[in-house]
């Protein structure tokens, strides 16, 4: 084995199944001290940014997006000479590694060549989808075995043989389903055997299609179920047991995060974030105040505002001691993780939801300055507040809200659909109609619930 004195490290990453908070500390301080990222393609494009990872000084290649990297040889290449170069390379897969992720080819390819590597599991879609979908792979009173398995053999084939146990989690089969449940049930599964579709498990546009053996194929057709999926067969498909006490919740805002207790989340953005460039110029001046300690309170109006401001101050050199004069107030627990994620603990977290919980908390304090951080498209009307509690109030809005591109997917099923702001309210109702609103409706608070009611949709306020 020849050895390279000037090699760097690659860590070859396993980064779960796609949420970003489903990652390992352990996979987070390797990307973080990473020059080169290599991607995989099924990763949200958001995901550095939610974990708090900068693009300064990193660079990112996304398999599928770049023609060298379609082909595994020249992932290979590129991180042997990254390596050789003294470039610290982060190989980032979904899901684990060494679970149908082509990490061991990786591994041995590069040892061979004496380059030092690490390699960092990931919680695999293969278990995970278990406890996110509420369907227990193992259950003390009826299920105590499971296998995994691929679809496909090299080569692309069907395989003809798979394994017996209670349930079987199967890979890369959407495109083969039919000829799946064919060797299944040629092999002695019952046709009425409980089967269901997962699709984008933990991720914007989940979607979930259950049925039987010999009727799973037609459903996922009928239900546009696409890659990635994985097919579940056996009892772990089974019966929801604890439907409608823990309901499916259509979850419409930008961060599920702080409401996954409420029930079983699917994440169905009818907003994203964007950079308002207008206001991100305005911010040298801004940290020049805070710097001069003319803040007495910072308040952040959610994880966003969190995310936008360290991102931009990041590019003028500062970090979070530029805030240790003021302070800090977090909307809700969601956004103080956040800012403890950068190094600051919120020094007023409202018991309330919205901007009701924002004015409570800082009703009878000292008057003082106020900079206040939320998106463009919220309205004055917390400002006003505010100024009317504390004092002057200087709003600096560097993010704002807009339609999702991708809204206006069919529906899945689900008994809840939550809104978290006006604007994820006019969004849907734009895209969808009346006829989306059938089931129950949850808003974050009053002025959500205001928004809704002005198409005729009761909705009931319901805090995380």
């Amino acid at each position: 084995m020849t050895e390279h004195k000037n090699n760097a490290p690659v860590y070859i990453i396993g980064a779960g199944p796609g949420a970003p908070d489903l990652m390992t500390l352990r996979a987070l301080r390797a990307i973080r001290k990473s020059d080169v990222l290599i991607c995989d393609r099924l990763l949200p494009r958001s995901f550095f940014e939610q974990i708090g990872v900068s693009p300064d000084g990193k660079e990112f290649l996304w398999r599928g997006e770049d023609k060298e990297l379609k082909n595994q040889d020249k992932i290979n290449e590129l991180m042997l000479g990254s390596a050789r170069q003294g470039r610290t390379v982060a190989r980032v897969k979904t899901g684990d590694p060494h679970i149908f992720g082509r990490g061991m080819e990786e591994l041995e390819f590069l040892t061979a060549r004496g380059v030092k590597c690490e390699v960092i599991p990931g919680l695999t879609a293969a278990t995970a989808f278990s406890s996110l979908t509420d369907l227990p792979l193992t259950y003390r009173e009826d299920r105590d075995s499971f296998a995994i398995v691929t679809a496909r053999g090299s080569g692309g084939t069907v395989k003809k043989d798979f394994p017996n146990a209670d349930s079987l989690v199967i890979f890369m089969g959407v495109s083969v389903i039919k000829d799946v449940v064919d060797k299944l049930t040629d092999s002695g599964w019952p046709p009425d055997t409980p089967a269901a579709m997962l699709e984008r498990l933990s991720m914007p546009w989940q979607k979930q299609s259950g049925g039987t053996l010999e009727d799973i194929a037609r459903l996922s057709k009928q239900e546009d179920i696409e890659a990635p999926a994985i097919l579940v067969i056996g009892k772990a498909a089974g019966e929801d047991k604890i439907l409608p006490r823990r309901p499916r919740i259509l979850f419409t805002g930008l961060n599920p995060g702080n409401f996954r207790a409420l029930g079983r989340i699917l994440h169905w953005p009818a907003i994203r974030a964007t950079k308002n460039e207008s206001d991100c110029q305005k911010l040298p001046a801004t940290v020049a105040n805070l710097a001069e300690g003319i803040f007495s309170y910072t308040v952040f109006t959610s994880r966003t505002s969190v995310r936008m401001f360290f991102d931009e101050i990041a590019n003028l050199r500062q970090d979070c001691r530029i805030l240790s004069g003021t302070g800090v107030v977090a909307c809700g627990a969601g956004t103080a993780g956040t800012l403890a994620d950068f190094g600051i603990n919120a020094d007023i977290i409202p018991s309330g939801m919205g901007s009701d919980g924002i004015v409570s908390a800082v009703n009878g304090r000292k008057r003082g300055n106020v900079l206040l951080l939320q998106s463009a498209t919220a309205t004055e009307a917390l400002a006003g507040r505010l100024a009317a509690k504390l004092g002057n109030i200087t709003r600096l809005c560097l993010h704002k809200v807009v339609p999702h591109p991708e809204l206006g997917k069919p529906l899945p099923p689900h008994d809840v659909i939550y809104f978290t702001c006006p604007s994820g309210a006019r969004a849907f109702w734009k895209k969808y109609g009346n006829d989306a609103f059938d089931s129950e409706v949850w808003s974050i608070g009053e002025v959500t619930r205001k928004q809704l009611s002005e198409y005729g949709v009761i909705s009931k306020v319901v805090g995380a």
